[in-house]
């Protein structure tokens, strides 16, 4: 490994460190290297609208960072939006190298020719891929696209749920990895059987709770009651999805603050990519997708889904169970083999969000 892939590793082990509090500006970290190859300083985007990752690792450097060499995940920004541009701290604090991670897509952003006008020497593109990958919800929404992630908590045998009551597949373990994937998102939807069912929250609890995405139920008659758990949080957006010509938003709903969406229905219900349009026009470009099995067929299918999530219990639910009572995974999305499996507790977790390529 050298020395750029090296240091570059550290800053986007570093970057995570803003999962949950940047929302929906990217995670960014920075370090300032000297000329001997020693650590000087490091930083990253801490919060929304805060100090960002290369400022802060250069105001920690102060003067050593003359002639120092500084690594940033993310092109730094050359245009004035909350916080200065930071091109400009980089070359105001006398860097003389930038290494770059991925450069920006937004077009606003122009900082490496400003800073090799200035006799900066810059490198672009290690680890971009990764980096990308990691801040998929910021591409996604700068491009003007949808980023969908679906998650399913899978039986050893090939099941993920029940059809009219709610059952617990996964470990305690897989809870907390969950709140990590509901930060990284601008929402969560589920379909109608899902909420009726399971009657979830869809929050995020734990050391990400400061940030709550959207609350996105696909409801097309409108069934769902005041007392619900989505409602539970005040200033938490919420957005149900309905057929215009069935229902009409009650006056409760409009008292809470709730986003009545209407969207027209094609022949099976909901088209995705009409859902998918309709949350853009609301702000909403990343969506964590928790099912139910007729959601996330009807997302598959029409090839809407980005990245998968599958957590694989050790327990069957068949035998426990009538199986014609138990909902089965629609298809195997990837193939397990060519992706990334890790443990989480008890369970395994086959996932497309950690590849390389």
């Amino acid at each position: 490994m050298n020395k750029d892939t090296y240091w570059m590793r550290r800053a986007l082990a570093i970057s995570q460190r803003g999962l949950g509090h940047v929302n929906p500006n990217p995670m960014v970290g920075a370090i300032v290297v000297d000329k001997d190859g020693q650590k000087i300083a490091q930083g990253f985007h801490a919060k929304y609208g805060m100090a960002h990752a290369e400022a802060t690792a250069l105001e920690y450097a102060g003067k050593r960072a003359q002639g120092a060499t500084l690594y940033v995940t993310l092109e730094p920004c050359s245009h004035h939006g909350k916080t200065p541009p930071c091109a400009q701290t980089v070359i105001d604090a006398g860097i003389q190298k930038v290494v770059i991670g991925s450069l920006d897509p937004n077009p606003k952003v122009s900082s490496v020719a400003m800073l090799q006008a200035q006799g900066i020497e810059v490198v672009t593109g290690i680890l971009a891929k990764d980096i990308a990958r990691f801040n998929r919800g910021f591409f996604a929404r700068v491009q003007g696209q949808s980023y969908v992630l679906a998650k399913v908590a899978l039986s050893r045998d090939g099941y993920m749920g029940h059809k009219t009551q709610r059952l617990s597949i996964s470990g305690p373990q897989v809870g907390r990895h969950t709140m990590k994937l509901r930060a990284l998102v601008d929402g969560i939807l589920v379909g109608r059987r899902t909420w009726q069912n399971d009657d979830p929250s869809l929050n995020v609890r734990g050391p990400y709770a400061s940030y709550q995405p959207a609350a996105i139920l696909l409801d097309p008659q409108l069934e769902i009651g005041k007392s619900a758990k989505v409602f539970t949080r005040q200033g938490r957006k919420v957005v149900l999805i309905y057929d215009p010509e069935r229902a009409k938003p009650s006056s409760w709903m409009l008292e809470l603050g709730v986003c009545c969406l209407p969207v027209a229905p094609k022949d099976k219900g909901f088209a995705p990519k009409d859902i998918l349009a309709a949350l853009r026009a609301q702000g909403i470009y990343s969506i964590l997708l928790e099912g139910g099995g007729q959601t996330l067929a009807s997302f598959s299918r029409q090839h809407c889904i980005d990245d998968w999530v599958i957590y694989h219990s050790p327990d069957r639910l068949k035998g426990h169970y009538p199986e014609d009572q138990l909902v089965s995974m629609p298809e195997m999305p990837f193939s397990p083999d060519l992706q990334s499996v890790i443990r989480c507790g008890r369970d395994w977790v086959w996932t497309t969000l950690h590849c390389r390529g």
